[in-house]
């Protein structure tokens, strides 16, 4: 059965929401460190690694040579559109790189999601979502007074857009697209995207794609794939979303670009030029020079997050917990145990002094899960993964 449609009335949104999820895990922070108490967080996807000494010392000389008192371009800057479309192209296998034209640096990919969503999805207009899935668009289309359509995911994770009923699809002005998925770190095949590719076209849908985890994944899995890669047709009506949050773990940075479609690109520009400014220039430059180098370091961290993912979903399966196998990102998503919600297994580890996220966060399908991040060092999954074991004890759950 589908799920309601949920809309709200435009501009108003934001400020009925009350306190943000991150505000609520920041003030249990906050709450044991007044009284003394260390707290173990597992609920933000925060790279856990040292961002590399080549971005460092880059932003150490250019810091001491670049001067800092002009606002920077909103588009950004040539240099680094320039070294995403290559790297890009490479990383992909594309036919041809995009044109300089149709890449656009954001302040982080947040930032693209965002302005995408609001210059489409009006009143009266759908954005569609998976089921569970990065809340920022599904917020941007609510507080636009748009609309959202949770489509489900069959085992492997990729939507069931065709089974979208035809009166949703009439409205639908843009499908948001995450893989490697947050929070269940499923992956996309080459048929999902050329099939979902096709649909949108028939129905004059656009697609955003987000590859924030893009090189986030682990030894022995396949790479991601790009909706770009192998998917020609898709040049004319999507985009693509990338972070040197998660690729260079430079979360501070609030560097991002997006890459695609000619006119999604001017929406994109349009709004961010009304919006907010561009991105430092000295953070654009390192990020360029760690995109055309490369950054030797990804595979240790590949190895590390791989082998916390094995620990996790042994003491899972010793728990008798139902959760996803993550392919790429760095989550696990939890099926809290009957008759417990996500909000209140979250509530009850957060007693313990552990934080996780609440699934409700990431849509209506979320709310008998919680998600675990692999950000979180080995001591403090164990730490969690303790207090779990003590929380659901008192539940029909084999221990």
């Amino acid at each position: 059965m589908w799920k309601a449609l949920h809309s709200y009335r435009p501009l108003r949104w934001y400020s009925t929401q009350g306190k943000s999820l991150f505000e609520t895990i920041d003030q249990v922070q906050k709450k044991w460190a007044a009284s003394g108490q260390p707290v173990t967080n597992a609920s933000i996807g925060e790279p856990p690694f040292a961002t590399p000494a080549l971005i460092r010392d880059k932003i150490r000389v250019l810091s001491d040579t670049l001067g800092l008192h002009r606002y920077p371009a909103s588009q950004g800057m040539e240099s680094l559109r320039s070294a995403a479309i290559d790297w890009q192209t490479k990383r992909f296998n594309l036919d041809a790189p995009f044109p300089l034209s149709q890449c656009l640096v954001t302040n982080g990919s947040k930032e693209a999601l965002s302005a995408l969503v609001q210059a489409l999805v009006g009143p009266g207009e759908i954005l569609g979502v998976p089921d569970a899935s990065y809340p920022i668009p599904r917020n941007a289309a609510l507080a636009r007074g748009g609309e959202v359509f949770d489509v489900p995911r069959d085992a492997k994770g990729e939507l069931l857009f065709e089974e979208i009923p035809d009166e949703v699809v009439g409205r639908m002005k843009l499908l948001y697209l995450n893989y490697p998925a947050n929070p269940t770190g499923q992956v996309a095949s080459k048929d999902f995207y050329q099939r979902v590719t096709d649909w949108a076209a028939r129905h004059e849908i656009k697609l955003l794609s987000d590859l924030a985890y893009a090189e986030t994944y682990f030894v022995g899995e396949a790479k991601p794939r790009s909706i770009f890669q192998d998917n020609p047709k898709a040049r004319s009506l999507a985009v693509e979303a990338y972070s040197a949050s998660k690729q260079f773990s430079a979360a501070s940075l609030r560097v991002g670009w997006v890459v695609g479609a000619k006119d999604l690109i001017g929406k994109i520009q349009a709004h961010k030029s009304y919006s907010s400014d561009g991105t430092c220039e000295l953070l654009q430059l390192s990020v360029a020079e760690a995109l055309r180098q490369g950054v030797k370091e990804q595979e240790q961290w590949r190895q590390v997050l791989t082998e916390r993912r094995g620990y996790v979903a042994h003491r899972l399966s010793q728990l008798g917990l139902e959760s996803s196998w993550p392919r790429g990102g760095m989550f696990f998503w939890i099926k809290a145990p009957s008759p417990l919600t996500g909000e209140a297994l979250f509530q009850k580890l957060a007693d313990r002094q552990c934080l996780v996220m609440p699934g409700g966060a990431f849509g209506p399908k979320g709310k008998d899960y919680i998600r675990v991040s692999l950000g979180a060092d080995q001591k403090d999954l164990e730490r969690v993964l303790a207090a779990l074991e003590v929380v659901i004890k008192p539940f029909s759950i084999a221990v």
